[in-house]
């Protein structure tokens, strides 16, 4: 009996598929670089180009800007007032004639013991508190001078406005006056820097009215102001708040301002030069605003634009710690030195001149002078033949032909034609043929519009300028209707009552 050989099984078209292991569909990276072959896709390329961040780029970029805009406020902040930079410069000024600011600034001269108090020659009062480690810059400006309060409020970082307490007590007395209106006015209109608002005398009132009082000053000053709360000037201890709050609160962004160097004058002095004409004038004061180069152009108030000769930079005279030491070489540190910073350079000086001088030899265009203006402003006289009867406006319409007029010079050559031409005419014409023309004076654009609206027939123009209307609609809509204002639509367009609808 033979052997039976074992059969190997052949699976068929119904086998048995188990199920593959489920990995998340995840592959690694490598298996994802063997599949790449190298190929980079489009998107990553783009992506690439546009300069997309991921996530931690994208916190870390928002980290760097967060720590710039802080470090660039507290820059500003630091600039301003600080013992290394020009202190604060407020303006005092008073909402009535009546009230004096000195009695104001006297107050806070003696409102810290540590302070140190300084006058410029030009009636600055510089007031520097050590435990603030600020300065800061009074300047009150006369009352009358509307002008100069609002140049002063130009490059003022604080202004502060005073209102007494003993005004308005009465019924016909108001705590802002006529003239402290305007000044708000103007002043709001120009440009606001940082307000604050102060009553002083409010001890001379009652106690018991002191606060009701001073709502009513804080009613009044809302209407004007509405985020200022009033501050009272009348202690030490109120000189102190005020300096604080001055030194503290949020900057007001004048944008002509900040935008400009800009300095107020501490002192003045005029050198003049050899022959005595002309000379060089000393200005000593803070710049603020952007930086200030010498080759630029300085505007003074009154005196116009001039260049400027050099930049110095003197040792601050107003400093909040005195020399505790002296320097080394035995020099004492209140001496004044004086650093030159920057010398113009005459190749890149801004010239002074503003305006153009057109040159006619290079087809420039000039301006007309005054005469030219007179002259061409002067209407050209002529005397026209024209049919009798015919109006001004008629008359006005006739060509500029030789043949129907003659240019005259002045008002006696005009009588002499007129008399030649009638004795030309009466020889050559028949008495018919004269009294069908008649002479007519007119200028170029002479037209007696009062008596051309009385012959005019306003019936006849309307229909005319309905037909008009008419015709430029059907020219633009010819297909269309439209609806008609003398007459109701049901009654117009009744006879199409009965057809279908075209839509």
């Amino acid at each position: 009996m033979a052997i039976d050989k074992p059969i190997a099984h052949r699976p068929g078209i119904f086998k048995q598929t188990n199920k593959g292991h489920k990995h998340g569909r995840h592959r690694s990276k490598g298996s994802i670089s063997l599949a790449a072959k190298g190929k980079v896709s489009v998107k990553t390329i783009s992506k690439k180009a546009k300069k997309d961040l991921n996530k931690d780029q994208r916190r870390n970029q928002a980290i760097q800007l967060r720590r710039k805009k802080r470090d660039e406020l507290l820059a500003k902040k630091r600039s301003l007032g600080g013992t290394d930079h020009a202190p604060f410069l407020v303006c005092l000024i008073p909402l009535s004639k009546d009230i004096n600011p000195t009695t104001a600034i006297t107050i806070l001269e003696q409102c810290d013991e540590e302070a140190i108090v300084n006058k410029s020659p030009l009636g600055i009062t510089h007031i520097s508190i050590p435990r603030f480690k600020q300065r800061f810059a009074f300047i009150a400006p006369p009352a009358g001078n509307d002008f100069g309060i609002l140049d002063t409020l130009k490059i003022a970082d604080t202004v502060v406005f005073l209102i007494s307490a003993a005004k308005g007590l009465e019924e016909n007395e108001d705590l802002i006056d006529r003239w402290g209106n305007n000044i708000l006015l103007s002043s709001f209109a120009q440009g606001l820097p940082t307000p604050v608002v102060i009553i002083s005398d409010l001890e001379s009132i009652a106690p018991k009215k002191r606060q009701e009082h001073k709502q009513l000053i804080q009613k009044l000053v809302h209407k004007w102001l509405p985020d200022e709360k009033v501050m009272t000037l009348d202690k030490n201890a109120d000189g102190i708040n005020l300096l604080r709050r001055i030194g503290n609160q949020k900057r007001k962004s004048v944008l002509y301002r900040d935008r400009r160097p800009h300095l107020i004058a501490e002192s003045v002095e005029y050198v003049p030069d050899n022959e005595g004409t002309l000379g060089t004038l000393k200005v000593t004061g803070y710049l603020r605003g952007t930086t200030l180069s010498v080759n630029q152009l300085v505007h003074i108030p009154g005196l116009g634009d001039h260049q400027m000769v050099q930049i110095d930079a003197p040792t601050d005279p107003q400093r909040v710690e005195k020399s505790k030491n002296k320097a080394e070489n035995g020099m004492d540190s209140d001496e004044i030195i004086i650093r030159l910073l920057e010398k113009c350079d005459p190749a890149k000086q801004e010239s002074l001149d503003s305006e153009n001088v057109p040159d006619p030899m290079d087809a420039e265009q000039t301006w007309p002078t005054n005469e030219e203006i007179e002259t061409a402003e002067k209407e050209q006289k002529v005397v026209k033949r024209v049919p009798k009867g015919w109006s001004d406006y008629q008359a006005a319409w006739i060509p500029d032909d030789p043949e129907f007029f003659e240019e005259e010079s002045d008002q006696e050559d005009d009588e002499e034609g007129m008399e030649e031409a009638m004795s030309d005419d009466k020889s050559q014409m028949s008495d018919q043929d004269v009294d069908e023309f008649q002479t007519a004076v007119d200028s170029e654009i002479a037209v007696n519009d009062e008596k051309y609206d009385k012959e005019m027939d306003m019936e006849a123009e309307k229909r005319e300028l309905e037909k008009l209307k008419a015709a430029k609609s059907d020219r633009e809509f010819p297909d269309e209707v439209d609806t008609p204002m003398a007459q109701p639509a049901r009654v117009r367009f009744q006879k199409y009552r009965g057809l279908e609808s075209f839509r």
